[in-house]
Protein backbone atom coordinates (compact mmCIF):
# COMPACT_ATOMS: atom_id res chain seq x y z
CA UNK A 1 0.00 0.00 0.00
CA UNK A 2 2.70 2.24 0.70
CA UNK A 3 4.46 1.24 -2.40
CA UNK A 4 1.32 2.65 -4.46
CA UNK A 5 0.95 5.93 -2.53
CA UNK A 6 4.55 6.70 -3.43
CA UNK A 7 4.10 6.00 -7.09
CA UNK A 8 1.07 8.62 -7.32
CA UNK A 9 3.21 11.15 -5.74
CA UNK A 10 6.13 10.63 -7.82
CA UNK A 11 3.79 10.30 -11.04
CA UNK A 12 1.81 13.64 -9.79
CA UNK A 13 4.91 15.69 -9.52
CA UNK A 14 6.10 14.48 -13.37
CA UNK A 15 2.58 15.27 -14.56
CA UNK A 16 2.73 18.25 -12.89
CA UNK A 17 5.84 19.65 -13.84
CA UNK A 18 6.22 18.21 -17.11
CA UNK A 19 3.92 20.89 -19.27
CA UNK A 20 6.92 24.12 -18.13
CA UNK A 21 9.83 21.57 -18.56
CA UNK A 22 8.60 20.86 -22.52
CA UNK A 23 8.46 24.81 -22.33
CA UNK A 24 11.74 25.58 -21.15
CA UNK A 25 13.14 22.80 -23.41
CA UNK A 26 11.37 24.57 -26.28
CA UNK A 27 12.41 28.27 -25.64
CA UNK A 28 15.93 27.07 -24.15
CA UNK A 29 17.73 27.17 -28.22
CA UNK A 30 16.14 30.21 -29.62
CA UNK A 31 16.24 32.48 -26.17
CA UNK A 32 19.92 31.35 -25.95
CA UNK A 33 20.50 32.31 -29.73
CA UNK A 34 19.23 35.27 -29.14
CA UNK A 35 20.80 36.31 -25.62
CA UNK A 36 23.50 37.63 -27.10
CA UNK A 37 22.40 40.56 -28.98
CA UNK A 38 20.44 41.18 -25.55
CA UNK A 39 23.44 42.15 -23.68
CA UNK A 40 23.39 45.89 -22.46
CA UNK A 41 25.07 48.76 -23.45
CA UNK A 42 25.97 49.81 -20.82
CA UNK A 43 24.52 53.35 -19.15
CA UNK A 44 26.44 56.26 -19.75
CA UNK A 45 27.46 59.45 -17.23
CA UNK A 46 26.62 62.05 -20.20
CA UNK A 47 24.24 61.40 -23.03
CA UNK A 48 26.16 59.66 -25.91
CA UNK A 49 25.54 61.59 -28.87
CA UNK A 50 25.72 58.24 -31.07
CA UNK A 51 23.77 56.36 -28.74
CA UNK A 52 20.31 56.58 -30.26
CA UNK A 53 21.79 54.59 -33.69
CA UNK A 54 23.94 52.33 -31.76
CA UNK A 55 20.64 51.35 -29.49
CA UNK A 56 18.49 50.90 -33.10
CA UNK A 57 21.28 48.62 -34.65
CA UNK A 58 20.78 46.19 -31.95
CA UNK A 59 16.81 46.44 -31.28
CA UNK A 60 16.63 45.86 -35.37
CA UNK A 61 18.62 42.55 -34.89
CA UNK A 62 16.26 41.94 -32.06
CA UNK A 63 13.15 42.43 -33.67
CA UNK A 64 13.92 39.98 -36.75
CA UNK A 65 15.06 37.33 -34.04
CA UNK A 66 11.62 37.61 -32.51
CA UNK A 67 9.99 37.91 -35.82
CA UNK A 68 11.54 34.37 -36.73
CA UNK A 69 10.58 32.63 -34.08
CA UNK A 70 6.73 33.56 -34.49
CA UNK A 71 6.31 33.42 -37.84
CA UNK A 72 8.38 29.91 -37.95
CA UNK A 73 6.35 28.26 -35.57
CA UNK A 74 9.69 28.71 -32.49
CA UNK A 75 8.86 30.24 -29.17
CA UNK A 76 6.24 32.96 -29.48
CA UNK A 77 8.71 36.75 -29.86
CA UNK A 78 7.07 38.05 -26.35
CA UNK A 79 8.01 34.01 -24.69
CA UNK A 80 11.26 34.34 -26.17
CA UNK A 81 11.89 37.85 -25.49
CA UNK A 82 11.26 37.19 -21.46
CA UNK A 83 12.90 33.50 -21.42
CA UNK A 84 15.89 35.29 -23.03
CA UNK A 85 16.25 37.78 -20.70
CA UNK A 86 15.68 35.26 -17.76
CA UNK A 87 17.22 32.57 -18.36
CA UNK A 88 21.02 34.04 -20.19
CA UNK A 89 21.07 37.86 -18.89
CA UNK A 90 21.14 37.38 -15.75
CA UNK A 91 23.90 39.48 -14.84
CA UNK A 92 21.16 42.62 -15.23
CA UNK A 93 18.62 42.88 -12.64
CA UNK A 94 15.29 42.19 -12.61
CA UNK A 95 13.81 45.56 -12.99
CA UNK A 96 15.86 46.36 -16.06
CA UNK A 97 14.87 42.50 -17.64
CA UNK A 98 11.11 43.17 -16.91
CA UNK A 99 11.92 47.10 -18.73
CA UNK A 100 13.76 45.94 -21.70
CA UNK A 101 11.86 43.08 -22.62
CA UNK A 102 8.43 44.91 -22.21
CA UNK A 103 9.98 47.83 -24.45
CA UNK A 104 11.10 45.18 -26.88
CA UNK A 105 7.54 43.38 -27.31
CA UNK A 106 5.86 46.97 -27.48
CA UNK A 107 7.96 47.14 -30.40
CA UNK A 108 7.47 44.20 -32.10
CA UNK A 109 3.91 44.38 -31.70
CA UNK A 110 4.16 47.66 -33.31
CA UNK A 111 6.08 46.50 -36.21
CA UNK A 112 4.02 43.38 -36.57
CA UNK A 113 0.83 45.39 -36.31
CA UNK A 114 1.91 47.71 -39.15
CA UNK A 115 3.89 45.57 -41.81
CA UNK A 116 7.23 46.31 -41.19
CA UNK A 117 8.72 42.93 -41.90
CA UNK A 118 9.35 41.39 -45.11
CA UNK A 119 8.57 37.68 -46.11
CA UNK A 120 12.21 36.82 -44.66
CA UNK A 121 11.22 38.53 -40.79
CA UNK A 122 13.71 40.99 -42.07
CA UNK A 123 12.55 44.45 -40.46
CA UNK A 124 12.43 47.42 -43.05
CA UNK A 125 10.74 49.63 -40.76
CA UNK A 126 8.28 50.83 -43.06
CA UNK A 127 4.53 50.59 -42.71
CA UNK A 128 2.91 48.70 -45.05
CA UNK A 129 -0.89 48.32 -43.47
CA UNK A 130 -3.05 51.01 -42.35
CA UNK A 131 -3.47 54.70 -42.69
CA UNK A 132 0.04 55.26 -42.45
CA UNK A 133 0.85 53.29 -44.97
CA UNK A 134 4.41 54.19 -46.71
CA UNK A 135 5.38 56.14 -43.59
CA UNK A 136 8.94 54.70 -42.18
CA UNK A 137 9.15 53.57 -38.69
CA UNK A 138 11.35 55.45 -36.58
CA UNK A 139 13.09 54.62 -33.10
CA UNK A 140 13.11 57.40 -30.35
CA UNK A 141 13.76 57.64 -26.91
CA UNK A 142 10.71 57.53 -24.39
CA UNK A 143 12.56 59.94 -21.82
CA UNK A 144 14.45 62.14 -23.85
CA UNK A 145 18.59 61.72 -22.61
CA UNK A 146 18.22 65.70 -21.69
CA UNK A 147 15.72 64.24 -18.61
CA UNK A 148 17.61 60.78 -18.16
CA UNK A 149 21.27 61.09 -20.03
CA UNK A 150 22.54 57.65 -18.60
CA UNK A 151 19.67 55.68 -20.52
CA UNK A 152 20.78 57.21 -24.10
CA UNK A 153 21.76 54.15 -25.80
CA UNK A 154 19.94 51.50 -23.82
CA UNK A 155 16.80 49.57 -25.40
CA UNK A 156 14.68 50.00 -22.35
CA UNK A 157 14.43 53.74 -23.09
CA UNK A 158 13.55 53.38 -27.19
CA UNK A 159 10.20 53.05 -28.43
CA UNK A 160 8.67 52.82 -32.37
CA UNK A 161 6.77 55.28 -33.45
CA UNK A 162 6.05 56.59 -37.21
CA UNK A 163 7.43 59.51 -38.63
CA UNK A 164 4.52 61.60 -38.04
CA UNK A 165 3.84 61.01 -34.55
CA UNK A 166 7.81 61.81 -33.24
CA UNK A 167 7.97 63.86 -30.16
CA UNK A 168 8.31 67.71 -30.82
CA UNK A 169 11.71 68.31 -28.95
CA UNK A 170 10.15 71.17 -26.97
CA UNK A 171 7.52 69.08 -25.56
CA UNK A 172 7.00 68.51 -22.14
CA UNK A 173 7.01 64.94 -20.80
CA UNK A 174 3.66 63.19 -20.52
CA UNK A 175 2.17 61.60 -17.58
CA UNK A 176 2.97 58.31 -18.93
CA UNK A 177 6.58 59.56 -19.44
CA UNK A 178 7.36 61.16 -16.40
CA UNK A 179 6.41 57.60 -15.08
CA UNK A 180 8.51 56.06 -16.62
CA UNK A 181 10.95 58.24 -15.54
CA UNK A 182 10.85 56.46 -12.57
CA UNK A 183 11.41 53.04 -13.78
CA UNK A 184 14.33 54.05 -14.92
CA UNK A 185 16.03 56.02 -11.47
CA UNK A 186 14.65 52.23 -9.89
CA UNK A 187 16.77 50.61 -12.98
CA UNK A 188 19.74 53.00 -12.00
CA UNK A 189 19.76 52.36 -8.49
CA UNK A 190 19.61 48.45 -9.24
CA UNK A 191 22.73 48.65 -11.30
CA UNK A 192 24.33 51.14 -8.76
CA UNK A 193 23.26 48.26 -6.13
CA UNK A 194 25.17 45.12 -8.36
CA UNK A 195 28.07 47.33 -8.89
CA UNK A 196 28.46 47.60 -4.72
CA UNK A 197 27.39 44.15 -3.92
CA UNK A 198 30.72 43.40 -6.85
CA UNK A 199 32.79 45.31 -4.71
CA UNK A 200 31.89 43.25 -1.51
CA UNK A 201 32.10 39.95 -3.22
CA UNK A 202 35.88 40.75 -4.60
CA UNK A 203 36.61 40.93 -1.04
CA UNK A 204 35.30 37.39 -0.16
CA UNK A 205 31.84 35.67 0.34
CA UNK A 206 29.77 37.24 3.19
CA UNK A 207 26.91 36.62 4.91
CA UNK A 208 23.55 37.87 4.88
CA UNK A 209 24.41 41.05 6.89
CA UNK A 210 27.88 41.44 5.18
CA UNK A 211 30.08 39.93 7.47
CA UNK A 212 33.42 37.67 6.05
CA UNK A 213 33.37 34.34 7.24
CA UNK A 214 36.30 35.18 9.36
CA UNK A 215 34.34 38.25 10.82
CA UNK A 216 31.57 35.99 11.73
CA UNK A 217 34.10 32.90 13.20
CA UNK A 218 35.71 35.91 15.58
CA UNK A 219 32.50 37.16 16.92
CA UNK A 220 31.83 33.12 17.59
CA UNK A 221 35.04 32.47 19.45
CA UNK A 222 34.64 36.26 21.59
CA UNK A 223 30.93 34.00 22.30
CA UNK A 224 32.63 30.82 23.07
CA UNK A 225 35.19 32.50 25.52
CA UNK A 226 32.45 34.31 27.39
CA UNK A 227 29.77 31.82 27.82
CA UNK A 228 31.42 29.81 30.10
CA UNK A 229 30.91 25.69 30.91
CA UNK A 230 27.37 25.64 29.76
CA UNK A 231 28.42 25.86 26.13
CA UNK A 232 29.33 22.39 26.59
CA UNK A 233 25.67 21.61 27.11
CA UNK A 234 23.35 20.00 24.21
CA UNK A 235 21.64 23.35 22.08
CA UNK A 236 17.97 24.09 21.25
CA UNK A 237 18.21 23.87 17.54
CA UNK A 238 15.61 24.56 14.98
CA UNK A 239 16.22 23.07 11.75
CA UNK A 240 14.71 23.33 8.33
CA UNK A 241 15.52 21.72 4.39
CA UNK A 242 13.93 22.21 0.87
CA UNK A 243 15.30 21.82 -2.55
CA UNK A 244 16.34 25.00 -3.74
CA UNK A 245 16.50 23.66 -7.35
CA UNK A 246 16.16 20.81 -9.65
CA UNK A 247 18.77 20.09 -12.12
CA UNK A 248 19.27 22.52 -14.80
CA UNK A 249 21.70 24.68 -16.48
CA UNK A 250 22.25 26.59 -13.52
CA UNK A 251 22.77 24.39 -10.71
CA UNK A 252 25.36 22.37 -12.73
CA UNK A 253 22.92 19.72 -14.13
CA UNK A 254 22.71 18.77 -9.74
CA UNK A 255 20.11 19.00 -7.30
CA UNK A 256 20.60 21.95 -4.93
CA UNK A 257 19.57 21.45 -1.18
CA UNK A 258 19.10 24.50 1.35
CA UNK A 259 18.92 24.15 5.10
CA UNK A 260 18.11 26.32 7.86
CA UNK A 261 19.56 26.04 11.09
CA UNK A 262 18.42 28.14 13.91
CA UNK A 263 20.53 28.12 17.43
CA UNK A 264 17.54 28.80 20.24
CA UNK A 265 19.63 28.23 23.04
CA UNK A 266 21.31 31.38 25.19
CA UNK A 267 24.99 30.05 24.42
CA UNK A 268 26.84 29.58 21.37
CA UNK A 269 27.82 26.05 20.13
CA UNK A 270 29.61 23.79 17.79
CA UNK A 271 27.74 20.96 16.11
CA UNK A 272 28.42 19.04 12.70
CA UNK A 273 25.67 18.52 10.47
CA UNK A 274 25.08 15.59 8.18
CA UNK A 275 23.25 15.36 4.86
CA UNK A 276 22.14 12.41 2.91
CA UNK A 277 20.33 13.38 0.02
CA UNK A 278 18.12 10.23 -1.25
CA UNK A 279 16.56 9.07 -4.93
CA UNK A 280 14.75 6.20 -5.96
CA UNK A 281 15.95 3.91 -9.02
CA UNK A 282 13.03 3.52 -11.54
CA UNK A 283 12.42 0.06 -12.15
CA UNK A 284 12.36 -1.73 -9.32
CA UNK A 285 11.46 1.60 -6.59
CA UNK A 286 15.06 0.67 -4.66
CA UNK A 287 15.62 3.85 -2.51
CA UNK A 288 19.54 4.79 -3.15
CA UNK A 289 22.06 7.63 -1.54
CA UNK A 290 22.91 10.43 -4.32
CA UNK A 291 25.17 11.91 -1.94
CA UNK A 292 26.22 12.00 1.80
CA UNK A 293 28.08 15.09 2.88
CA UNK A 294 28.71 16.55 6.24
CA UNK A 295 30.05 19.85 8.13
CA UNK A 296 31.11 21.63 11.13
CA UNK A 297 28.75 24.78 12.49
CA UNK A 298 29.76 27.45 14.83
CA UNK A 299 26.53 29.17 15.73
CA UNK A 300 26.69 31.91 18.11
CA UNK A 301 23.41 32.25 20.34
CA UNK A 302 20.22 33.69 18.17
CA UNK A 303 22.20 33.22 14.96
CA UNK A 304 20.18 31.56 11.95
CA UNK A 305 22.29 30.07 9.42
CA UNK A 306 21.99 29.16 5.43
CA UNK A 307 23.61 26.42 4.26
CA UNK A 308 23.83 24.97 1.09
CA UNK A 309 24.08 21.16 -0.41
CA UNK A 310 24.35 19.61 -3.82
CA UNK A 311 23.97 15.96 -5.18
CA UNK A 312 27.51 14.40 -5.66
CA UNK A 313 26.46 13.59 -9.34
CA UNK A 314 24.86 15.22 -12.46
CA UNK A 315 21.18 14.09 -13.40
CA UNK A 316 22.44 12.13 -16.01
CA UNK A 317 25.28 10.06 -14.42
CA UNK A 318 22.29 8.69 -11.66
CA UNK A 319 20.51 7.53 -15.28
CA UNK A 320 23.44 5.73 -16.50
CA UNK A 321 24.34 4.40 -12.79
CA UNK A 322 20.81 3.07 -11.66
CA UNK A 323 20.57 1.68 -15.10
CA UNK A 324 23.99 -0.26 -14.27
CA UNK A 325 22.76 -1.28 -10.71
CA UNK A 326 19.22 -2.49 -12.10
CA UNK A 327 20.98 -4.11 -15.05
CA UNK A 328 18.36 -2.94 -17.02
CA UNK A 329 17.98 -4.35 -20.77
CA UNK A 330 20.64 -1.92 -23.41
CA UNK A 331 17.90 -1.55 -25.86
CA UNK A 332 14.55 -1.79 -24.34
CA UNK A 333 14.56 -0.76 -20.40
CA UNK A 334 18.02 1.92 -20.58
CA UNK A 335 16.52 4.01 -22.63
CA UNK A 336 13.48 4.52 -20.97
CA UNK A 337 14.79 4.71 -17.18
CA UNK A 338 14.54 7.86 -15.25
CA UNK A 339 16.36 9.78 -12.43
CA UNK A 340 14.03 10.16 -9.11
CA UNK A 341 14.83 12.34 -6.45
CA UNK A 342 12.90 11.35 -3.40
CA UNK A 343 14.09 13.56 -0.69
CA UNK A 344 16.96 14.76 1.42
CA UNK A 345 17.39 14.06 5.06
CA UNK A 346 19.32 16.13 7.86
CA UNK A 347 21.00 15.50 11.47
CA UNK A 348 22.80 17.85 13.93
CA UNK A 349 25.36 16.03 15.93
CA UNK A 350 27.10 17.30 19.37
CA UNK A 351 28.65 15.11 21.74
CA UNK A 352 25.79 15.63 24.04
CA UNK A 353 23.41 13.90 21.45
CA UNK A 354 21.07 14.59 18.44
CA UNK A 355 20.96 18.21 18.52
CA UNK A 356 18.19 18.14 15.80
CA UNK A 357 16.36 16.40 12.46
CA UNK A 358 15.14 17.46 9.15
CA UNK A 359 13.66 15.87 6.12
CA UNK A 360 11.64 17.52 3.36
CA UNK A 361 10.00 13.80 3.49
CA UNK A 362 9.16 13.48 6.94
CA UNK A 363 8.69 9.97 6.35
CA UNK A 364 12.51 9.34 5.58
CA UNK A 365 13.63 10.35 8.62
CA UNK A 366 13.04 6.51 9.59
CA UNK A 367 16.28 5.63 7.85
CA UNK A 368 17.97 7.29 10.34
CA UNK A 369 16.05 4.10 13.05
CA UNK A 370 19.47 1.74 13.02
CA UNK A 371 16.81 -1.27 13.64
CA UNK A 372 14.89 -0.26 10.70
CA UNK A 373 15.08 -2.07 7.31
CA UNK A 374 16.44 -0.55 5.19
CA UNK A 375 18.45 2.27 7.54
CA UNK A 376 20.53 4.57 6.02
CA UNK A 377 23.94 2.33 6.01
CA UNK A 378 21.84 -0.71 4.03
CA UNK A 379 21.24 2.47 1.24
CA UNK A 380 23.37 1.59 -1.61
CA UNK A 381 25.38 4.50 -2.42
CA UNK A 382 24.77 4.86 -6.38
CA UNK A 383 27.28 7.86 -6.13
CA UNK A 384 30.11 5.77 -5.10
CA UNK A 385 32.60 3.22 -7.07
CA UNK A 386 30.48 1.01 -8.66
CA UNK A 387 33.16 -1.94 -7.12
CA UNK A 388 31.47 -1.06 -3.28
CA UNK A 389 27.89 -1.25 -4.54
CA UNK A 390 26.17 -4.30 -2.93
CA UNK A 391 24.30 -7.13 -4.84
CA UNK A 392 20.80 -6.38 -6.60
CA UNK A 393 18.19 -7.74 -3.98
CA UNK A 394 14.71 -7.32 -4.93
CA UNK A 395 12.80 -10.44 -3.16
CA UNK A 396 10.73 -9.60 -0.05
CA UNK A 397 9.25 -12.27 0.65
CA UNK A 398 11.09 -13.60 2.95
CA UNK A 399 11.17 -11.22 6.16
CA UNK A 400 14.32 -13.10 7.71
CA UNK A 401 16.29 -12.12 4.04
CA UNK A 402 17.46 -7.95 4.44
CA UNK A 403 17.01 -6.62 1.26
CA UNK A 404 17.32 -2.93 -0.28
CA UNK A 405 13.94 -2.49 -1.60
CA UNK A 406 11.39 -0.47 0.40
CA UNK A 407 9.19 -1.53 2.37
Amino acid sequence: MNYVRRTVAVTFCIAALGLPTLLNAKNYPAAKALAADLKPLGLTPKADPGGLARVSAQIGKILEHMEKSQATGGPGAESLIKTAYDMFRTEMGPVHRTAAAGALADMWRKATMLGAFDENQKYTGKITIGLDAGQQLIFEYIVPPSVAPAFSRDVANVRLVSTSKKRDDSAPLSAREQAYQGTLKNIEREIDGNKALAKIEDGGPRNSVGQTKEEEMQLWKDEMAKAGPEVQELPDLRVTCRMLASPSNRSGDKWKIGAEVTNLSHHPTEVEIEVAIIGTTDKYRIDYLMGEQKMKLQLRSGQVTDVEFLSALKEGDYNNRTADFEKLEKKKERPRNRTHYRGTIIRIHHPKGIAGMAATDPSLLALFDKEADPSLKDLPKLYADPKTWPALRTDTSSSSSKSTTPK
